[in-house]
């Protein structure tokens, strides 16, 4: 079950309200929601409140719309980073994959030589596939990538004259 609370500050704490009328008051916001699970506790007994779904909508004039947009854009910002770690996974692995060095693969993607390998070794990625034939196609005599082998998020060296099967 939802519910929802619209709180009013006054000089003790918060007033708090369940359809337009004052149902309890708290000194404070973060015990809020328990304090309107037991106001309904004290009301109706025989109905379970704890897993009810307590929504507190505090009263804060034009400061509300200000805190709702910078919990927006909090949440945007963590998705954003979490997108651009996986991408920056991926990227790594395909940059190792392809027959670059670390070093080299580090200069590219303008991180440490470490953050390559944490990159490369760390998970879950929506990636973690070796490179297509076509990617591999595409770098193939221009690196170093015709003596590797797939082995799982690594490439293996293969010297000439080694059995590559």
């Amino acid at each position: 079950m939802n519910i929802t609370a619209t709180a009013h500050k006054w000089v003790q704490g918060w007033e708090l309200y369940l359809d337009g009328e004052p149902a309890t008051q708290v000194a404070t916001l973060d015990k809020a929601e328990q304090q309107i699970r037991d106001y309904l506790d004290t009301v109706d007994p025989g109905t379970d409140h704890s897993d009810w779904n307590v929504t507190i909508v505090p009263e804060i004039g034009a400061l509300y719309e200000e805190v709702t947009a910078a919990r927006q854009a909090t949440e945007e910002a963590t998705t954003a980073s979490v997108r651009a770690a996986a991408q920056a996974r991926a990227a790594a692995r395909h940059l190792r994959e392809a027959g670059f060095s670390v070093t080299d693969s580090a200069a590219i993607l303008r991180v440490s030589r470490g953050r390559v390998s944490q990159l490369v070794n760390s998970g879950p990625g929506p990636d973690r596939t070796s490179l297509s034939d076509e990617v591999r196609e595409k770098f193939r005599g221009r690196t170093a990538l015709t003596g590797l082998i797939p082995q799982g998020s690594q490439m293996l060296w293969q010297g000439p004259g080694r059995d590559r099967g």
